[in-house]
């Protein structure tokens, strides 16, 4: 199942779903430890953020 995004000016592009799939979750565990850091530094641990 293809993932396509139309832009304004007509042109298209197009992924797989995998490919979508797999940059949300890389894209959600970018920034989970800078905001864990920041948390931490306002003294408000997040604690065990471990997803397996």
């Amino acid at each position: 199942m293809p993932y396509i995004r139309a832009f304004p000016d007509g042109g298209k592009n197009t992924r797989a779903l995998w490919e979508m799939m797999l940059h949300v979750i890389n894209h959600g565990t970018q920034y989970r430890s800078p905001v864990a850091m920041m948390l931490t530094k306002l003294g408000h641990s997040p604690g065990d953020m471990e997803i397996l």
